[in-house]
């Protein structure tokens, strides 16, 4: 599959699909599926929510967008996530106050950005981050007062 981008459908609609040489974005419902050890490209969660789903993915060959998830304030389903062979992405989500279940991350193979999270107070999660390869950007994340995490 080159690329699937859903809308008002259900994950479950994907069983079966165990690799992606592309983009995969979910618009809306999510919540159905099991998904894989590994997404060959990107993998985007725009105005939705991670699903628990997600707890096997350990590899993104591509970027990681979480952004505008109105209501996701838990990233554990993503705890067995490593490498993002990408950009990782974590902007616009009013509900994230800590960044806990991206604390097994070591790699982030391009930009690792951070924006716009107006309640995100803490980075610890990303100790274990050893590799950035591309740009950091972390701003306007209002109530973030310290970078501790990332020292």
């Amino acid at each position: 599959v080159k690329k699937i981008v859903t809308s008002d459908t259900k994950a479950e609609d994907l069983v079966g699909v165990t690799w992606v040489v592309g983009d995969l974005r979910f618009g809306r419902d999510i919540s159905d599926s099991s998904f894989q050890s590994s997404w060959d490209d990107d993998w985007h969660f725009v105005d939705e929510d991670v699903p628990v789903q997600a707890s096997g993915i350990r590899c993104v060959e591509g970027d990681l967008s979480i952004s505008n998830t109105k209501s996701t304030a838990d990233l554990s389903p993503l705890a067995n996530l490593a490498v993002i062979e990408g950009d990782l992405d974590i902007s616009f989500n009013d509900q994230l106050t800590t960044l806990t279940g991206l604390d097994g991350i070591t790699t982030v193979a391009g930009n690792l950005i951070i924006t716009n999270n107006a309640n995100l107070t803490t980075l610890t999660a990303l100790d274990g981050i050893t590799t950035v390869g591309g740009d950091l950007r972390i701003q306007y994340n209002a109530q973030l007062t310290t970078l501790t995490g990332l020292d």
